[in-house]
């Protein structure tokens, strides 16, 4: 997970981005009002390959922006940790561990049945853990803005503990400036703009639908507080069962404004307080996922 520092910077950064319109030309293309998704043409099966003892890799394509499926598509890395009692198998668990830009395919390749590493025993043997890395982040290409050399700078720079992000606004803003030349010197405009939180939780309603689930089991913590939640109002009939561990303060959906022109899709206007509210909580009694 990022440091304050950087989380601080990034936040600057977007509100940068957004300012030199990032988006390219779909800014022109959307001036009257953001598009409306069109429904993307259903994915072809998984076409697993085994990387491991139990683990099973794939790329799945996904369109660049829902709005144009008949456009570019990029690939999404996913791994699966095999459920360990096939006989009992519930379905897929879908994980994502936040940050943001904490790879989800890391997360499950960490996990070992047989030492306890990872979800409880019960959870492995009846689930297929899988893990998609948003785009974006690790393996569906991870977004660097900064050089090696200028991450390392950053890391070691004396903070001032008394200020929010440890420096003076000034030279935060001018990070943020930095942040934002990088991001746009070395990305595709067009790439960052699609990097949004519909676009995610619409990603791995094309990679349920590959994998052949009719709903999803989700587990999200961090920024994945955020996915689930989202996912849950796209498509609140394809939720089995979530887990939201350790939510932040965000504004639920319904009470957001509409995304600007270039920055995402808008989503259902549906009572968002409501899906959150009947998600399956337990505390801590613990979450039953069957």
């Amino acid at each position: 997970m990022s440091s304050p520092p950087l989380r601080m910077a990034a936040a600057l950064a977007a509100a940068a981005l957004t300012l030199t319109g990032c988006a390219g030309g779909t800014g022109t293309a959307r001036a009257s009002g953001p598009a409306a998704p069109v429904p993307a043409p259903a994915p072809g099966p998984v076409e697993w390959e085994e990387c491991g003892k139990g683990f099973d890799c794939a790329t799945v394509e996904v369109p660049l922006e829902y709005t144009d499926p008949g456009g570019e598509w990029i690939p999404l890395a996913v791994t699966r940790h095999r459920a360990t009692d096939p006989d009992r198998r519930i379905g897929s668990l879908f994980i994502n561990p936040g940050g943001p830009g904490v790879p989800a395919t890391e997360t499950v390749e960490s996990i070992d049945a047989a030492k306890g590493e990872g979800p409880s025993p019960d959870v492995v043997a009846r689930f297929d853990v899988v893990g998609v890395d948003p785009r974006g982040v690790g393996e569906s290409g991870a977004v660097r803005c900064l050089t090696d050399e200028q991450r390392a700078e950053q890391a070691t720079e004396d903070r001032d503990p008394s200020l929010p992000g440890g420096k003076r606004f000034g030279e935060l803003l001018a990070e943020a400036r930095t942040f934002t030349k990088g991001c746009l010197d070395h990305q595709s405009h067009e790439f960052l703009a699609s990097l949004s939180t519909d676009n995610v939780a619409r990603d791995l309603d094309q990679v349920r639908a590959a994998l052949g689930e009719e709903k999803i089991t989700f587990y999200g913590a961090s920024y994945g507080t955020v996915v689930g939640p989202m996912y849950a109002t796209l498509f609140p009939d394809r939720v089995r069962r979530m887990v939201i561990d350790a939510p932040g303060r965000h504004r639920p959906v319904a009470e957001r404004p509409a995304a600007p022109p270039g920055r995402g899709l808008p989503v259902q206007r549906g009572d968002a307080r409501r899906l959150v509210r009947d998600l399956p909580f337990r505390g801590r009694e613990g979450v039953p996922l069957w």
